[in-house]
């Protein structure tokens, strides 16, 4: 199949009922706090889409909430589940080009993405052309000029010629300035710095990984890198990444360039999956590779148990803790085998090493 040109213009929502406009201005604002913090170039996206002229005074108050405290994402998906299909992935295409507005897809946005996939009922190639195109996107000067929503008008499903995408652009709105600072004060958005001071960004450091989902559960990220191929990292490991979560990954790279080769791989089965750059190891070097320390960790399967009531004579004649370690099967849904364990004694803090033992 020959590629097409994509033709990127602006989504005309004003046809919407204005319960329907509140639910997809909600989703964006509930999309940029999903990192659990409103950065200014999100929300800025985010005003760009506002048309308050045609809503009532009750309309805008509630935009001014979303604003100030974003309603919840899947109340906000769940209007539009029934959709045309047109709609349904112009809303996608919005949510996904709000989040790239810093740069950098974090955790919980990634995990907001996954989920508006599942409830706007896209497919994997559908949503794989929607995080293309929101990608290529980017890279055009137009993209800060054109007025949004952004609408994705031309392309057949999965393929498209990113290098002659064309550009649909009416005059970009702008709400009066008193009015966008009142709103970027309320939201918490905008930060005071010295006049003329700029930070220029920080060169991204290595290694990189290919993020396939973020968890806030070991258990779900195990499951996850079991179903798609690769291994689970503990975010704390590495000071670049959003501490706090579990992530299912491939990697680590050196390169970014390699990243980005195992990317297209990836995004075969997982089409939000992105690359992040990690920054420095939290372990001591004198442990070992980081790398594959964290991948170690991240594939350890611990059972803990508290045992008051003594029934093994080879344990600690008082109460204490059993810790069985062994690493997860390769295969979903096979128990996991412990390899070892130890016991630790509660009252003295005392941990001994679980061995055989004649009774």
């Amino acid at each position: 199949m020959p590629a097409t040109t994509p033709v990127i213009g602006t989504l005309d929502i004003s046809g919407l009922s204005e319960s329907d406009r509140l639910a997809f201005y909600g989703a964006l604002f509930s999309m940029s706090a999903a990192d659990d913090r409103m950065v200014e170039s999100e929300t800025d996206r985010i005003f760009q889409t506002l048309d308050l002229a045609h809503m009532s005074e009750d309309g805008r108050k509630e935009v001014f909430t979303h604003s100030v405290n974003p309603p919840p994402l899947e109340r906000c998906l769940l209007v539009f589940r029934d959709a045309d299909l047109e709609l349904r992935r112009a809303l996608m295409l919005n949510l996904i080009d709000i989040v790239l507005a810093d740069k950098s897809i974090e955790p919980g946005e990634h995990l907001g993405l996954h989920q508006a996939r599942q409830i706007l009922a896209l497919s994997l190639d559908e949503t794989a052309v929607l995080h293309d195109m929101a990608y290529t996107v980017q890279n055009y000067p137009e993209s800060e000029t054109m007025r949004r929503p952004i609408h994705l008008i031309e392309s057949e499903a999965g393929e498209y010629c990113a290098s002659t995408t064309r550009f649909i652009l009416p005059p970009k709105p702008t709400l009066p300035a008193v009015l966008r600072l009142l709103i970027l004060l309320i939201a918490g958005s905008i930060v005071a710095a010295p006049a003329g001071a700029q930070n220029p960004p920080e060169p991204e450091q290595g290694p990189f990984f290919v993020y396939m989902g973020s968890f806030s559960t070991k258990t779900a990220a195990q499951n996850h890198a079991a179903e798609f191929g690769g291994w689970t990292l503990r975010t704390d490991l590495y000071n670049g990444l959003t501490p706090g979560f579990y992530a299912a990954v491939i990697g680590p790279f050196r390169e970014r360039t390699d990243a980005n080769a195992a990317l297209q791989d990836v995004r075969l089965i997982q089409p939000d999956a992105l690359v992040r750059a990690a920054g420095r190891p939290t372990l001591p070097a004198s442990l070992g590779d980081p790398g594959l320390l964290a991948a170690v960790l991240g594939d350890l399967a611990v059972v803990v148990s508290r045992d008051s009531i003594i029934t093994n004579p080879c344990a600690p004649n008082e109460p204490h803790i059993t810790v069985l370690v062994g690493f997860i099967s390769p295969v979903l849904g096979e128990e996991d085998a412990p390899l070892g364990g130890f016991w630790m004694v509660e009252r003295t803090g005392e941990v001994i090493p679980i061995r055989g033992c004649e009774e």
